[in-house]
This record gives structure tokens, C-alpha cells and sequence, in this order.
């Protein structure tokens, strides 16, 4: 009878070792679910950041632009009001700016 017992109560222990391993591999199997789903979204959100900083440069490269342009046309306004203030000789038409 003590045999029998020893017997049941060492498979009992076996089958409760079993059943823990099992539950690990379950729990590490839901680890890398979850680890992966915030890789997911980490990924989601770096590339929202680096699309954000890319409308950031462009908007800055286009005032940037917008502003060179806008000193173009100052510069060459006052230029032309240059001119027309002191008569320059040989210049027939003050908007080419191309004469030598």
C-alpha cells in the first residue's frame, strides 16, 4: 500500500512539474506576443516621428526658399531704383539686368 502511494504521490509530482513547464512556455509564448506587438508600435511611432521631422525640413527648406526669393526681388528692386534715380549711360531697359 505504501508502495502504491509513493508511486501516486511521485507521478502526482511529475505531472505537477509537467503542467508548471507548460504554463512557462504558455507565459513566454504571451511574452513574445506582447514584446512584439510594442516592437509593432514602436516602429509605428518612429516612423511618425521621422515623417513629422521630414514635413519639418521640407517646411523650413521652402521658407528658406520663399525668404532667398524675397531678397532677390529687394535687392533687385533697389537696384533698379538706383538707376532710375542716377541716369546710367547706356543702359536702355532698367529691368535687364543683363547688360555688362
Amino acid at each position: 500500500m505504501k508502495l502504491i502511494m509513493k508511486t501516486f504521490l511521485l507521478l502526482s509530482l511529475f505531472i505537477i512539474v509537467a503542467c508548471e513547464e507548460n504554463e512557462d512556455v504558455v507565459i513566454n509564448e504571451d511574452l513574445n506576443e506582447n514584446s512584439q506587438a510594442e516592437t509593432i508600435v514602436d516602429n509605428s511611432i518612429e516612423e511618425e516621428m521621422r515623417l513629422e521631422k521630414e514635413e519639418e525640413m521640407r517646411l523650413e527648406k521652402e521658407e528658406e526658399m520663399r525668404l532667398e526669393k524675397e531678397e532677390e526681388m529687394r535687392l533687385e528692386k533697389e537696384l533698379t531704383e538706383f538707376l532710375k534715380n542716377y541716369n546710367v549711360p547706356g543702359i536702355d531697359d532698367l529691368n535687364d539686368l543683363s547688360w555688362p
